[in-house]
């Protein structure tokens, strides 16, 4: 890969580019956004994005960690003129659970403590726990905290309306069949609420050499049931879905138009490659299948955690997943796509050896490669959303990395 190439021109480039939403030059600009904050709040000392979630001319929102000596969680949100309507029933949002409120008329946008976040109406209960603490935050989407850091509080998760029943369900339904997962304890669904015990270990991301051929034992326990949930069946994880999110941000800098367009057209060419067969069998999948989402204990016991984005789907899309998310974090490192996919296809046949031995269905190579550059493609926008310097680099080396999957599929068809 390429020395960095990303400055904070290229925030300034973006931001320029989209005149319909003057929010997203502040957003984007933790001076400017810090002097926001202390138009109300004096003793803030930083404002800083954790996570943002941009629309081109129509919204951004953005998690934002506030230091005034101890951390506050808060709530960006910038509209175009049009919409400002909006932000008064954000500040009536930010009134009703007694959060402070502060905006921008001259560029329609505001912010307010997070428990103001109208997507997420569980989450003001969440956060008036004395101690608790953020672990992550996606606006208008979910929230994930614990109340405190002795070892025995609970995580606690707060979901966008209708979510949080449909991983309770998932959750119960894999407890019941005996395979290692998440412990919930409590569920809360008027206010979308679900809360599980806390268990110790270490996800298998940060693991040097982790037992791969486990995971696959694992995988082929959930592959062997079925959600009782009746959530719809999602058989391809958007199999003609061309966005990747590059799209919004190609006019930060040139080459990520290239990159941008390139996605698209390996998004064309991936569609028939996952397109499923009648008679595949279609099984329980985790649905973000990776490294960071398998626990491992201190006896060495493997565990699921997460079964948010649980569905019905063919094997391959959870071993696409993980190998997606496997090579995505190696984009941050790597220069050569073909030395990088070989790496990874070699931890991932020891992954599925593993998935067959213990009894999983039978693994299509050519739709597992197709799924696998699929992933890559939709984590390509991630490292802009979550404010990493180097997202510009990590951006193109992710379409790369996808390009080469995506020929080896097509000449394993």
């Amino acid at each position: 890969m390429s020395a960095e190439i990303y400055t904070p021109t290229d925030d300034q480039t973006l931001a320029a580019a989209d005149g319909a939403l003057p929010a997203l030059g502040t957003v984007l600009d933790e001076e400017a956004l810090t002097a926001l904050v202390q138009r109300s709040w004096p003793e803030a000392r930083s404002a800083r994005v954790q996570y943002v979630r941009y629309k081109p001319g129509t919204a951004v929102l953005a998690a934002v960690l506030i230091d005034d000596g101890a951390p506050h969680l808060a709530l960006a949100h910038g509209v175009r003129a049009e919409a400002v309507p909006k932000l008064r029933k954000f500040q009536r949002a930010a009134a009703k659970h007694r959060q402070w409120f502060t905006m921008a008329e001259e560029n329609h946008l505001a912010l307010a403590g997070a428990a103001a976040d109208r997507a997420l109406p569980g989450l003001y209960r969440a956060l008036r726990r004395p101690g608790v603490r953020t672990l992550r935050y996606k606006p208008a989407r979910r929230w994930v905290g614990r109340k405190d850091d002795s070892p025995r509080a609970p995580l606690v998760k707060v979901f966008s309306h209708g979510q949080a029943r449909i991983t309770a369900d998932a959750t119960r339904s894999l407890a019941r069949r005996g395979v290692p997962g998440p412990l919930l304890e409590r569920a809360d669904l008027n206010a979308d609420t679900l809360t599980f015990t806390w268990q110790a270990g270490t996800p298998l991301d940060q693991v040097a050499d982790p037992d791969l051929v486990g995971v696959g034992h694992l995988l082929a326990q959930l592959h062997a049931g079925r959600w009782a949930h009746a959530r719809p069946v999602d058989v391809a994880a958007h199999p003609t879905h061309s966005a990747t999110g590059l799209d919004d941000l190609a006019s930060a800098h040139p080459d990520l138009g290239w990159a941008a367009a390139t996605a698209t057209e390996l998004s064309r060419r991936l569609a028939p490659l996952l397109a499923v067969p009648a008679g595949t069998p279609m099984l329980a999948s985790h649905g973000d299948f990776s490294a960071d989402q398998v626990l491992c204990a201190a006896s060495g016991e493997l565990r699921l955690l997460d079964l948010d984005s649980a569905r019905t789907a063919p094997a391959e899309v959870d071993l696409g997943s993980w190998l997606g998310e496997t090579l995505a974090r190696a984009c941050r490192q790597e220069a050569d796509p073909p030395e990088v996919v070989r790496r990874a296809l070699d931890e991932a046949r020891t992954l599925v050896h593993g998935y067959t031995e213990a009894g999983g269905v039978p693994v299509e190579p050519a739709r597992l490669l197709a799924y696998a550059a699929r992933s890559v493609l939709d984590r390509s926008a991630e490292p802009f959303r979550l404010r990493q310097a180097e997202w510009i680099d990590t951006a193109r080396a992710h379409v790369r990395v996808a390009a080469h999957l995506t020929a080896l599929a097509e000449e394993r068809r």
